[in-house]
């Protein structure tokens, strides 16, 4: 992880910049925390490749932890 920081607009969200070691790409993961969502984004100059495989990978365990138990 490169960056932690709350969005300007919703102070209860969190979002990440998350990199893999020297590979090209930036990962941003934003943590909707009213909606109990998560939100992944890669911008078109910060697409790398192994981002999509992440995303495939990472989106259904965080949004499992995230669903009311």
């Amino acid at each position: 992880m490169t960056v932690k920081t709350s969005l300007r607009m919703r102070d209860d969200n969190v979002h990440w910049h998350f990199k893999k070691n020297a590979e090209r790409g930036t990962l941003e993961i934003t943590l909707l925390r009213a909606e109990r969502g998560i939100s992944f984004y890669v911008h078109d100059n910060r697409k790398g490749p192994w981002t999509s495989a992440a995303i495939l990978k990472l989106k259904p365990a965080i949004e499992k932890g995230l669903k009311p138990k």
